[in-house]
């Protein structure tokens, strides 16, 4: 099981926002002849019957060298171990420290009693 830290879970947020705002608007994509390209696709949900689904331009990563270029300027100018120093939000607790923890030797007699039932006379 993967577990990502509230920092790095926040970063791929960001990140992705600033994918999907470049990439928005992208057009259509053409053929040689310049008509719009279509895919045909069949969703279970038309039973059968098909659906046309636009062919996008490529993606583009041009946020990425900014961005580069911003982490460069700013660690030319800043001392990083400083900088690691003081976080921009504070990180909120996990979820589970919202909760009680039960005490392990009386959940799991919980849990065997659950499936105990009375043996039927017969």
């Amino acid at each position: 099981m993967f577990h990502f830290g509230y920092e790095a879970m926040r970063s791929r947020l960001r990140l992705a926002a600033m994918h999907f705002n470049e990439n928005a608007n992208r057009a259509q994509a053409t053929d040689k002849s310049g008509d719009p390209q279509y895919s045909i696709c069949f969703p279970k949900a038309k039973q059968g019957h098909h659906t046309l689904r636009k062919i996008m331009s490529n993606s583009t990563y041009g946020y990425v060298e900014q961005l580069i270029g911003e982490v460069i300027e700013i660690a030319e100018d800043h001392n990083l171990s400083e900088m690691s120093d003081h976080s921009e939000d504070a990180i909120p607790p996990p979820l589970s420290n919202q909760f009680e923890k039960p005490d392990k030797t009386e959940a799991i007699a919980a849990h065997y009693s659950r499936y105990v039932t009375d043996p039927i006379i017969g």
